[in-house]
C-alpha cells in the first residue's frame, strides 16, 4: 500500500469530510504515511500549515472577481447571485465557520447595498480588513453604475 491508497481507505466512500477532519485525520497519521511514501511528506506539511490561508486568499479573490474592475457595469442582482452561490459552495462549506461567516456577511453587505442600505459606523469599525476590501469594491461598482445612468440621462 502506498501513501495515496492509504488516505483514500480514510476518505473514499465518505459523503463529506470537513476539511478540519481531512487535516486531523491526515496529520495525526502523517508518520504512518511518511513511512509508505517518504514523498508525500511535503504534501503532509502543505496541509498542515499553509492549506486553510491558501484557500481563504482563493475564496476572497473568487469573491472579489464576482465584482468587475474599474470600467466595466455590472447588475448589483446577479453580484448578489453570484457571491450567494459562491457563499454555499462545497469547497466553503467545507472550511472553517470563520471563512464561511465572512463570505456570508460580504453577501448580505451586497444584498444591503443592492437594498439602498449602507453599513452604519459602528458595523464599518467592526469589519475586517477583508470585508473592508470588499465594500470598497462595491462602492466602485455603484459608482460605476451611478455614472453611466446619469450620462444615459444626461
Amino acid at each position: 500500500m502506498n501513501a495515496r491508497e492509504y488516505v483514500n481507505t480514510k476518505f473514499l466512500g465518505r459523503s463529506w469530510v470537513s476539511v478540519k477532519e481531512m487535516k486531523k485525520v491526515i496529520v495525526g497519521a502523517a508518520d504512518a504515511i511518511k513511512k509508505l511514501d517518504r514523498s508525500c511528506w511535503m504534501e503532509i506539511q502543505y496541509l498542515a500549515e499553509h492549506f486553510d490561508g491558501a484557500i481563504e486568499r482563493h475564496l476572497q479573490d473568487c469573491l472579489l472577481a464576482i465584482l468587475p474592475e474599474h470600467g466595466q457595469r455590472q447588475s448589483l442582482a446577479k453580484a448578489v447571485t453570484a457571491t450567494r452561490t459562491l457563499a454555499t459552495s462545497d469547497v466553503v462549506q467545507a472550511q472553517d465557520r470563520t471563512l464561511e461567516q465572512e463570505l456570508s456577511s460580504c453577501c448580505n453587505l451586497l444584498s444591503d447595498v443592492n437594498g439602498s442600505k449602507g453599513p452604519t459606523g459602528a458595523e464599518l469599525g467592526k469589519m475586517g480588513t477583508f470585508p473592508k476590501r470588499f465594500l470598497k469594491r462595491v462602492e466602485n461598482l455603484c459608482i460605476m453604475n451611478a455614472s453611466e445612468n446619469d450620462n444615459a440621462h444626461g
